[in-house]
């Protein structure tokens, strides 16, 4: 089973999160939207949330991290089905999947 969450040093003070949907039960040309949130100021996460279609297979994310030397807790949202928008907001189908996961940071 592949990892769906994987974390790669980017650089000095840069990390690169691929959060992957493969294996969820969702057609190819459906739509899915992750969030990753962090909570701890000591990070700044670039591009959340993320608009795809399953079969991109992955999101990816640039953090830069602030603050050295700490320990990190990231979550992953990820919805999926039919969305929507209305006033650049999405709005998900009340039967969309939505996975949770905490990935827990390391410090550099």
């Amino acid at each position: 089973t592949p990892n769906p969450v994987v974390i790669k040093k980017g650089g000095d003070n840069k990390l690169h999160i691929d959060v992957s949907w493969e294996g969820l039960a969702i057609g190819e040309k459906d739509k899915v939207v992750t969030k990753l949130t962090c909570f701890s100021t000591a990070v700044t996460i670039k591009d959340s949330p993320q608009n795809h279609l399953y079969s991109d297979g992955k999101a990816t994310y640039e953090v830069t991290v602030n603050e050295k030397g700490k320990l990190y807790k990231f979550r992953v949202v990820q919805l999926s089905g039919k969305v929507q928008r209305k006033d650049e907001e999405p709005l998900y189908d009340p039967n969309s999947l939505e996975v949770m996961r905490s990935i827990p940071g390391t410090p550099l």
